[in-house]
């Protein structure tokens, strides 16, 4: 199913662990390179959350999950595409062009179009959404509680991630950016869905379809290295203390 290069192991228990979501399916990569499968949806997960000592996972068809209890935290009228622990909070954005603090379902901010990717980058909290103008789409990315545009793109911007005291994004037509010098750091041949800062490291992950079949990759993206070879895009990332899947019994 998976094919993983090694290299991408953590030293003790005490570090974090990969998890990945590739189309319906929610795995965690371990410390040994092995891949264990901790979820399913009845469609696509779209992005996956670390928040208060929990894992969440955004399935696209408007649920969010407590992901190892399978128990909905949230329920919305469209597409959720984003989740964001922010100063204590769990944040949410997709279609339904709204930025919910989840868990009390408070609105935070409004957009124009689908909110496409959340982030929280040196205290503030950033939101990254798609627009169409003269028939092409369009990529904004705001400060949300300011609604400052801090850059924009051609295309639609899938993933933010603030890593090493740097914010990124990235696009679906295959471009990584350091945020707010406009530095292309990384390309792909197909689209990037999903950034990590994991371990001191920076990941990506995306899909494309070869010989008519969908398949994913995991890269460490300042290296251009590929650590995880999937048959499916990889529209998540995220990692996790590898002590709550011990205690969970899910990992040993």
């Amino acid at each position: 199913m998976a094919q993983v290069n090694s290299g991408l192991s953590t030293r003790s228990s005490l570090e974090n662990v990969l998890v990945f979501a590739a189309g319906k399916e929610i795995f965690v990569l371990d410390k040994d390179n092995s891949i264990v499968k901790i979820a399913e949806r009845e469609g696509n997960v779209f992005d996956l959350c670390f928040h208060d000592g929990k894992l969440y996972d955004a399935w696209g068809y408007g649920k969010i999950y407590e992901t190892l209890i399978n128990r909905v935290v949230a329920d919305r009228e469209h597409f959720i595409f984003a989740l964001c622990s922010h100063n204590g909070k769990l944040y949410d954005g997709g279609g339904y062009k709204i930025i919910y603090e989840t868990l009390t379902n408070r609105v935070l901010a409004k957009r124009d179009g689908w909110i496409d990717a959340l982030c929280s980058h040196n205290g503030k909290l950033y939101d990254a959404g798609s627009y169409v103008k003269n028939r092409e789409i369009y990529g904004k990315i705001y400060e949300t509680l300011t609604n400052r545009v801090v850059a924009e793109r051609y295309g639609q911007i899938c993933a933010l991630c603030s890593h090493d005291g740097k914010l990124y994004d990235a696009v679906d037509y295959g471009k990584i950016y350091e945020t707010l010098t406009n530095r292309v750091v990384a390309e792909r041949k197909g689209s990037i869905f999903a950034l990590c800062s994991h371990n001191g490291k920076l990941y990506d992950a995306g899909g494309d379809v070869k010989n008519g079949k969908p398949y994913g990759k995991i890269y460490e993206t300042l290296i251009n290295r590929v650590v995880v070879e999937i048959n499916s895009s990889i529209f998540a990332l995220c990692s996790v203390p590898r002590r709550y899947f011990v205690d969970a019994g899910v990992l040993k």
